[in-house]
């Protein structure tokens, strides 16, 4: 009898976190376009980058499982941060394709540190005579083991997106993302994020789009 009332009493829970799911999210569509940043302002988008050592990042220091990705799949992120940012507010922006002669191949010496970093973007978004350029990083990109149906070990994704302020240099924003999927009986409280995948194991790339689609509303880009 107690396993029935157990049971009941989570399917509720799951209804009631969908529910509530689902309203916010449609609140949060509504309210995009009234967030919009104005059609006068120029943005840029950067190649997502990937990086190797701590004064390549932003923010923060690289975590333990931070791991190498491969180009195509930089590529791919590329891809679907401009699909994000299209269906959110829909901001004109010179595209990733087209920033590989503000580039440089390398950074120069005088850049090998955190300050240099953020003069590095600075100089690319000058170069892209934008005012305001998208810096996206991805710190771990672990494909799951295994299947839709069950997995050995999950994906994992974690990943952050910085605007920069092109004429101070300084980051104005950022939004930042990091998840390992997990069942529902070990986080029942996403129940809604649960059934909104069908009961899915997602691959990464599959995770990483839900969490470009995140920051970009949580950016108002």
């Amino acid at each position: 009898m107690k396993n029935s009332h157990r049971a009941r009493y989570l399917a509720a829970l799951c209804i009631l976190v969908l529910i509530l799911g689902v309203s916010c999210k449609r609140r949060a569509s509504q309210d995009a376009g009234a967030s919009c940043p104005p059609a006068e302002l120029q943005f840029a988008v950067a190649p997502f980058t990937n990086p190797s050592a701590d004064y390549q990042l932003l923010a923060g220091y690289l975590p333990d499982d931070a791991n190498k990705v491969p180009v195509g799949e930089l590529s791919r992120l590329d891809a679907l941060l401009a699909d994000a940012m299209a269906s959110e507010c829909n901001v004109t922006v010179r595209p990733a394709s087209a920033m590989a002669k503000c580039l440089p191949a390398q950074a120069e010496s005088g850049e090998m540190n955190r300050m240099g970093t953020l003069q590095y973007w600075q100089k690319v978004g000058q170069c892209a005579r934008a005012q305001y350029l998208i810096i996206p990083q991805i710190i771990t990109l672990r494909e799951r083991v295994g299947s839709a149906a069950g997995v050995e070990k999950p994906a994992k994704v974690n990943l952050s997106v910085f605007v920069m302020n092109v004429e101070t240099g300084g980051i104005q924003n950022y939004a930042h993302f990091e998840e390992e999927q997990r069942t529902l009986m070990d986080n029942v409280l996403e129940a809604g994020k649960f059934l909104e995948r069908k009961g899915r194991w997602l691959t990464a790339l599959e995770l990483a789009k839900e969490g470009l689609s995140k920051c970009v509303t949580e950016l108002k880009l």
